[in-house]
C-alpha cells in the first residue's frame, strides 16, 4: 500500500513525499557514513554529487512544493486571523487605531490577505467556500480601514467604494460588491450571511471575533443572526411599532426566500417577545465602526 498524507480538508497528497524522505535517508545514512579526513560536510557533499540523479532532484523539487502546500492548507492563516480578531474586534467595533500602530500585527494582516489571494478553491465543499468568502470580505474591509485610518466612513471615503476592484481573492481581482452580490448571495442563497459580513459601519452587524470555518459555519451563522435580531441595532420596538435594520429593506428578497416573509425570517431568530409586524426601518449609520 502506498503511503499517503491527508490535508485537513480530506484531500490526499501523493506518496512522492514519502519517496523524497526515503531519498534523504539514503543519502544521509547509507552514503554519509565513514567520512574521511575531509569531515562530515565533505562527505555529504560527496554523497549529493554521486547519488543524486535527475529522478532524485525531481523528487526533491516536488517534495518542497508539496510540503509548502501542506503548510498552507493546514489553516495557518485562519489561526493568525483568529488571534488578531481576539485582540482587536469587540462587540462595539474594531480597535483600528491600536491595530494600525502595531506594525507586527499589520504585517500579519497583510500576510493573511496574501494567503487569501493565493487560495485555491478547487475541490472545496460548499461550506468551505462560503467560510472562505466571508473571511475574505471581512479581511478586505479591515485591511482597507486600517490603510485609510483615520477616516470617518469607508463608504464616503471615495466614490463607488464597494464597487472598486481593490484586492485579490482566490487569484481574481474583485470588489466588495463582486464578493457579496456576484458570488456569496447568488451561489449560496443563505440570508444569514447578511449578519456575518461586516462593511465597517456602525449599523452593520458586528465583526465576528473568530475566523469562519466550515466545521462550525451553520451554528455560527445562526448565532450571529440571532444576536443581531435581539439587539437594538437590528430590531427596535417602541410603542408597538417595530423598526428593523435596513438590511431587510435592501435584501428583502433574500429574507423572503428564506423565511417566507421578512416577519417570518425574524420570528425564527427573535427571542424577545414583540408584535412581530415590521413598521419601518432604522437609520443606517455609515460612520466607521471604530472603538478606542
Amino acid at each position: 500500500m502506498r503511503p499517503r498524507v491527508c490535508y485537513s480538508d480530506g484531500s490526499v497528497v501523493p506518496s512522492v513525499i514519502f519517496a523524497g524522505v526515503m531519498l534523504f535517508k539514503d543519502i544521509f545514512t547509507q552514503k554519509c557514513s565513514g567520512f574521511d579526513k575531509r569531515g562530515k560536510w565533505a562527505g555529504i557533499e560527496y554523497a549529493l554529487k554521486t547519488r543524486m540523479d535527475m529522478k532524485g532532484l525531481a523528487i526533491i523539487r516536488v517534495l518542497c512544493v508539496l510540503l509548502g502546500s501542506l503548510s498552507f492548507a493546514s489553516g495557518a492563516w485562519q489561526d493568525d486571523y483568529d488571534s488578531l480578531l481576539k485582540k482587536y474586534a469587540t462587540p462595539e467595533g474594531v480597535r483600528y487605531k491600536a491595530w494600525k500602530a502595531n506594525s507586527t500585527d499589520v504585517s500579519k494582516l497583510n500576510s493573511i490577505s496574501d494567503a487569501i489571494a493565493k487560495e485555491s478553491l478547487s475541490g472545496k465543499s460548499r461550506d468551505q467556500k462560503l467560510a472562505f468568502y466571508l473571511n475574505a470580505y471581512n479581511v478586505g474591509i479591515i485591511k482597507t480601514a486600517i490603510e485609510k485610518y483615520p477616516v470617518k466612513s469607508l463608504k464616503s471615503s471615495e466614490w463607488g467604494f464597494f464597487k472598486k476592484d481593490r484586492f485579490v481573492v482566490a487569484g481574481k481581482k474583485v470588489s466588495f460588491d463582486d464578493i457579496e452580490h456576484g458570488t456569496i448571495r447568488p451561489e449560496f442563497g443563505d440570508a444569514r450571511i447578511h449578519f456575518a459580513l461586516n462593511c465597517g459601519a456602525r449599523s452593520c452587524p458586528p465583526l465576528h471575533n473568530k475566523a469562519f470555518r466550515a466545521s462550525s459555519l451553520n451554528s455560527t451563522l445562526d448565532a450571529l443572526t440571532k444576536t443581531h435580531l435581539n439587539h437594538w441595532r437590528g430590531l427596535n420596538e417602541a410603542k408597538g411599532k417595530v423598526h428593523v435594520t435596513k438590511l431587510f429593506d435592501w435584501f428583502k428578497k433574500d429574507f423572503v426566500k428564506s423565511g417566507g416573509s421578512v416577519e417570518g425570517f425574524i420570528k425564527k431568530y427573535r427571542t424577545i417577545p414583540g408584535s412581530g409586524k415590521v413598521n419601518g426601518y432604522l437609520h443606517y449609520d455609515w460612520t466607521l465602526n471604530d472603538v478606542k
